[in-house]
């Protein structure tokens, strides 16, 4: 169950990553 949340907790981190990543590319385009 551990490793499950672990997992869980690091898609979310690169998700939120993506997204700001692309939210940078939107402004500075």
């Amino acid at each position: 169950v551990q490793m499950q949340q672990f997992q869980a907790l690091q898609q979310q981190q690169l998700q939120q990553h993506l997204q700001h990543q692309t939210y940078q590319t939107l402004t500075t385009a």
